[in-house]
């Protein structure tokens, strides 16, 4: 901590009230440190190729049949209940397959073509979590609207889990 302040600025520094020195420009620094966490390569091309919002559109489109009348101006227990079924993730794969990424089972190829990457099974069933809960926030984008998907995307980010779970101590250090 003490090396992480001696790299800011003093521009940057601040002292409270309390006689604590904090840092400019947002989060929760110095008194946790969290690092934000890395995308695999696997969930940067899902992304890059906006695999997981075409998937979800179709999906629904193609499933309106009691899916929407289940979820109907019910955002809050959609977020709260609604997973994200093994099929479905199997059926998301296939679906980036169809797309241009190669999925092995084995190991990965010496020779890999950067414009169509492949994947290996371990490496897609790693990210199952991640790629489930970016799923499950694009159903609730066009469910509801674009603010029921950021509360989904927050259950996986390690930032947020973090400062929520630092509300004791905030409180505590607000009180000083």
């Amino acid at each position: 901590l003490e090396e992480l302040l001696s790299e800011v600025p003093d521009s940057l520094k601040y002292e409270t009230d309390g006689g604590r020195t904090v840092v400019g420009g947002g989060g929760i620094l110095p008194d946790y440190i969290v690092l934000p966490d890395s995308l695999s390569d696997f969930v940067k091309t899902v992304l890059a190729k906006n695999l997981e919002q075409t998937f979800a559109r179709g999906w629904l489109d193609r499933n309106d049949n009691g899916f929407r009348d289940q979820w109907e101006g019910k955002p809050e227990t959609f977020i709260r209940d609604y997973e994200i079924s093994d099929a479905l993730f199997e059926d998301f794969i296939a679906f980036a397959e169809q797309e241009g990424l190669d999925v092995v089972t084995g190991p990965k190829p010496e020779v890999s073509d950067e414009e169509d990457p492949v994947f290996t099974r371990a490496e897609v069933q790693a990210d199952k979590a991640l790629i489930k809960t970016m799923l499950k926030g694009r159903f609730a984008r066009r469910l509801y609207g674009r603010r029921y998907e950021l509360p989904i995307y927050h259950t996986v980010d390690n930032v947020i889990r973090e400062a929520m779970n630092r509300w004791d101590s905030a409180e505590k250090l607000a009180a000083d």
